[in-house]
């Protein structure tokens, strides 16, 4: 099922499909390796709902939610 990484629920998984490209951090988003390919899990999520925290790369990346709504995903899980 393709989404968003905002709709991501914690302990699923997914796929990165794409990075808006319209998004400023896009870059930085990148570099910490939400890139087309890798795998990503929702690790957390805060008490108030936002920011998220995500598996990724080996590494935990916690995103605000405008963040998570320009990477696109399919769940595998």
């Amino acid at each position: 099922m393709k989404g968003t990484l905002q709709e991501l629920k914690k302990g699923e998984t997914a796929v990165v499909l794409k990075v808006d490209e319209s998004l400023s951090c896009r870059r930085r988003l990148e570099e910490l390796g939400f890139l087309p390919g890798e795998t990503v899990r929702c690790a957390l999520t805060s008490p108030l709902g936002w920011p998220h925290a995500y598996h990724v790369m080996g590494g935990v990346v916690a995103l605000r939610e405008s963040e998570a709504e320009g990477i696109f995903i399919t769940r595998i899980g």
